[in-house]
């Protein structure tokens, strides 16, 4: 991934890298959630972890509307 943001193609890339991103932190999000309170998994660190999700999906566009 590169931060030049000046071409088509490299702005696709930092989209779907993005993307890829906020996948994988809904993946912990939901193990989190599963784990809380069984493990020791704290409510705060779900709850950051939400607020995290809710900015960057901002920046996917509705990209990824489940």
């Amino acid at each position: 991934m590169t931060n030049n943001t000046n071409s088509l193609a490299d702005t696709a890339s930092l989209q779907a890298d993005l993307i890829q991103a906020v996948a994988s932190l809904r993946c912990i999000h939901e193990i989190m959630m599963n784990a809380e309170g069984v493990s020791g998994v704290p409510k705060h660190a779900r709850i950051a972890l939400e607020g995290v999700l809710c900015g960057l999906e901002g920046y996917t566009d509705g990209e990824m509307q489940a």
